[in-house]
């Protein structure tokens, strides 16, 4: 891996809609269900349960910020994954099974079937 590669994470913004964002960021900040957490390149795997509230990023040093709604944050060594709903919509508890599948669908039309398969490989 290059010294540029080692210095940006893969970010990834995805609704069941469409691809908000998919570039090289420096760090990003998500909103959870117990607070914020930062995530960086070489961050450790991980799964979370993402809140409605402010994404933050970093590209070229300049932070910038998108509203995001409840969700899934997907992490790895070199890819944060972002799968939220429309902040607007509330995601009841019967409903949320269905917005994982429609959520894991658009996921899938925008890594592909390999990259898909690699971020499955670090489910808990």
């Amino acid at each position: 891996m290059s010294e540029l590669e080692a210095a940006v994470v893969h970010l990834r913004v995805v609704t069941p809609e469409r691809v908000i964002l998919d570039e090289p960021v420096e760090w990003v900040q998500v909103p959870l269900e117990d607070g914020m957490l930062g995530v960086w390149p070489e961050h450790a795997p991980l799964i979370a349960r993402m809140m409605p509230g402010e994404l933050t990023l970093s590209q070229n040093g300049v932070p910038s910020t998108l509203t995001v709604g409840a969700g899934i944050l997907l992490v790895d060594e070199t890819h944060c994954v972002v799968l939220y709903t429309d902040s607007n919509q509330e995601v009841a508890g019967s409903n949320l099974d269905g917005l994982v599948d429609e959520m894991e669908t658009a996921l899938g039309q925008s890594l592909g079937e390999v990259e898909m398969e690699r971020l499955q490989e670090h489910r808990p």
